[in-house]
């Protein structure tokens, strides 16, 4: 059995290379092919060798579309989508399977990936996704449902096939879909839901806090900043979104207890980055809770994404820079407390095949 990864990369290279790292000592992981945005550091990498250490480096003008789209979304979903088609075209000729996933998002054992494409090849699908899935809907382009596009697999055979990834992506609806709303729009398009096999739903994966997020407390699933899947071994970490050097403290964490084999360049990374889970966690709650404050003071309810350390960050530094976001925001929330996070429609944390067989069944009754 032959595995490729496609891993697209904007500016995380320290991230990219601890991926490849991680991927080189699979046994079962044939080619790596770095997806790389046009204006990428050369300088970074070359420190980080990254050419040394992936099969192949595609260099992609994605950046095209940002120049030729007046709209900012669309433009944005077209540089990522064509990012990702490119790196799964490129893998699919010699490979039985192709995964895409982003720097930041890194597989920990490759025994349990295993067990995630051997459910592809002992049925006749052809896809295996996370994420909420084809029940979730978000009329902020993820209509028609809303896949992670970290960890999806896809049987080469049918990617030598497929139109879908074939087309442009300014021939997609990109005004109205964010990329997993993309994903989403190719299995109702082409792949069809019973040749896929939603393996993972994000009701089991843990937040920073090592929590399980409890979603029959809302209709709102987040992909950022920290998703961990005990049950797979996966973690996508955006670096960014934490305060100080606290992102990389998480990852450090994170490589240190789930990950069996360490090359040195993580080792060194281990290093310099670990943190006592406990102390990090505290921390990091400790400076949203003195921002929350603040927050609150001036009028901003923040509901279920108190915790969230991107929101916070992000928030904080918008009412800062605009008191008049803060007051918008506020009344909004107040008027339509949910509407922000997801559509009336949607049927998460039910899965798709779920609510499609009640559907059948109430349409027979």
């Amino acid at each position: 059995m032959k595995i490729g990864v496609a891993v697209s990369v904007y500016d995380k290279f320290e991230e990219l290379r601890i991926l490849l790292d991680i991927l080189n000592s699979f046994a079962s992981v044939n080619q790596v092919v770095v997806i790389r945005n046009d204006k990428a550091s050369n300088n970074d990498f070359i420190k980080y060798k990254i050419i040394e250490n992936c099969t192949k480096v595609l260099e992609i003008d994605t950046y095209k579309f940002l120049k030729t789209s007046p709209i900012k979304n669309e433009s944005i979903t077209a540089r990522i989508w064509e990012s990702q088609r490119q790196g799964l075209l490129e893998l699919s000729e010699d490979n039985d399977f192709v995964i895409h996933t982003h720097s930041d998002g890194w597989v920990l054992n490759e025994f349990k990936l295993l067990n995630i494409i051997d459910l592809i090849s002992k049925s006749n699908k052809v896809m295996a996704f996370r994420g909420p899935g084809l029940s979730y809907r978000n009329s902020k382009g993820e209509i028609l449902g809303k896949l992670d596009d970290h960890f999806y697999i896809l049987k080469g055979s049918f990617l030598k096939e497929s139109n879908f990834i074939r087309r442009s992506p300014l021939s997609l609806p990109i005004d109205l879909l964010n990329i997993h709303g993309i994903l989403a729009f190719w299995i109702h398009a082409e792949i069809s839901f019973e040749k896929t096999i939603h393996y993972e739903d994000f009701t089991k994966v843990s937040d920073w806090e090592g929590k399980i997020i409890d979603y029959s407390k809302t209709n709102a699933p987040m992909l950022r900043p920290l998703l961990f899947s005990d049950e797979y071994l996966l973690v996508h970490i955006h670096q960014s979104d934490f305060d100080f050097n606290f992102g990389k403290n998480f990852q450090a964490y994170y490589l240190e207890k789930y990950l069996d084999k360490k090359s040195k360049f993580i080792n060194t990374f281990i290093k310099e980055n670990f943190v006592p889970i406990e102390k990090l966690r505290s921390n990091q709650k400790s400076i949203i809770n003195k921002k929350r404050i603040l927050i609150n003071l001036l009028g901003f309810n923040m509901g279920f994404h108190k915790n969230n350390p991107f929101l916070i960050k992000s928030i904080f530094k918008k009412t800062l820079q605009n008191p008049l976001f803060l007051l918008s925001n506020s009344v909004k929330l107040l008027l339509y407390p949910k509407t922000r996070f997801y559509n009336r429609n949607s049927y998460y944390p039910k899965k798709f095949d779920d609510v499609m067989r009640n559907l059948e069944e109430k349409i027979k009754s």
